[in-house]
């Protein structure tokens, strides 16, 4: 699963999740974003896209979570913390099926 990296306000990366404005956003609303194993995201779809400072971001290294401090002004997209049935890495093929 490929990883992203997610901002917060904060200086401590707590807090409300946002992820940087892509410019696939309408292809994107639907994917599962993932900061780290067992760390899912989907797009919070009714914030829409805002021009923020955020204060710092977690990033993966060698599958270790780091938070790191830096003011970033970009467009941000709200994030919303998902469970996911499954652990990674996930076998395939992977099939979902809606009840």
């Amino acid at each position: 699963m490929n990883r992203m990296n997610v901002y917060y306000p904060t200086t401590d990366c707590t807090g409300i999740a946002y992820r940087a404005e892509g410019s696939q956003l309408d292809n994107e609303v639907n994917y599962v974003w993932s900061s780290a194993p067992g760390r899912y995201f989907i797009i919070n779809q009714e914030s829409g896209i805002q021009q923020l400072i955020l204060h710092s971001y977690t990033e993966i290294n060698f599958d270790q979570l780091i938070c790191r401090v830096s003011d970033e002004s970009n467009t941000f997209v709200k994030l919303d913390p998902i469970n996911l049935p499954f652990t990674e890495p996930a076998t395939s093929p992977l099939q979902l099926k809606y009840q």
